[in-house]
This record gives structure tokens, C-alpha cells and sequence, in this order.
């Protein structure tokens, strides 16, 4: 594997967590913990921040400095954008891990009928549904050595899913 291939062993999840009930925020969170540790990735999980325990309130800033330090220790960006509220956040979090970084971005949309251009743009790979998300990110790492027979679909382009 050239020094290029970025192995994959952490991943940030951005969501909404802002005007969403608590169990929609936290719950696809903790099914991406137990599909991606069983696959070897460590799951950086934003109401788990160690210097703001759970229930506790931040300011703003302090939050977002949190967020964006953990983005800095992750190998990829996985997004919930299936829930239709646009959060604010979580655009911040991908434009960041996508220009600055330069870390792969995957999401789910659900059954959204249209994709955020913003999205559309940084997501390397966007799929319907959380599981399958999971399963490019659980095997990015084979593909980088050698191809996945079993690659899943990506989402139709902006344009044709708007229909």
C-alpha cells in the first residue's frame, strides 16, 4: 500500500443533534458504533466529548472548537442527512473535513427526494441508508489494497434524484 492510502481507523459522526428529538440524535449514533467496532474503527461520537460530559452546557464556541478538534483526529466523516432538518453544523463539519482536511466524506439520505448541493459536492459516496454507509466505510480499507467485489451503489447525481 503506497504512503498515499489512507488507512481508515477513525470516523466522526455529524447529524443533526440540534431541534431533533434525543433518541434521533443519538440513536443512529449508537448503531454506527457497534457496525463500525466490529469492523476494527473507532467511532468518535459528538455527545460523547470528553471535556463536556453528557447533559452539561457548553458555549457555542467551546463546542464547535471540540468538534472541529476531534474532526482533526479522524480518518472520515460520516453523515446523517436523512432526517431533512438542516443543521448547520453538520455543514460546517463536512466543509471543514472536506477543505481542510481533506478527509473522505460518505452520508445517508434516506429517502430524501433531493440531496443538498452541498452535500451532492463533498460526499465521496452518499447511499440511502446507514447500513450501507457502514459497509463502505467498514471495507475502504480492503478497497485501498486491492477492490471489494460487493461495492455498493452510490446515490444518483443531484439532478436525477430531484425528480
Amino acid at each position: 500500500m503506497s504512503e498515499k492510502q489512507k488507512i481508515i481507523k477513525t470516523c466522526y459522526l455529524s447529524g443533526p443533534m440540534d431541534f431533533v428529538t434525543s433518541d434521533v440524535g443519538k440513536d443512529w449514533r449508537k448503531k454506527v458504533e457497534k457496525l463500525l467496532g466490529d469492523k476494527s474503527i473507532d467511532v468518535f461520537n459528538p455527545y460523547r466529548k470528553p471535556l463536556c460530559p453528557e447533559g452539561t452546557t457548553q458555549k457555542p464556541g467551546v463546542v464547535l472548537r471540540q468538534d472541529i478538534r476531534i474532526i482533526d483526529m479522524s480518518d472520515i466523516l460520516l453523515v446523517n442527512a436523512s432526517q431533512g432538518v438542516e443543521s448547520w453544523g453538520t455543514a460546517s463539519e463536512c466543509m471543514y473535513a472536506y477543505w481542510v482536511k481533506n478527509i473522505p466524506v460518505v452520508a445517508f439520505v434516506g429517502e430524501r427526494k433531493v440531496i443538498p448541493r452541498w452535500l451532492d459536492e463533498q460526499a465521496e459516496f452518499i447511499c440511502r441508508d446507514l447500513e450501507t454507509a457502514c459497509k463502505y466505510i467498514g471495507n475502504y480499507n480492503r478497497r485501498k489494497v486491492g477492490g471489494d467485489e460487493g461495492e455498493p451503489a452510490r446515490v444518483k447525481e443531484y439532478e436525477e434524484v430531484k425528480k
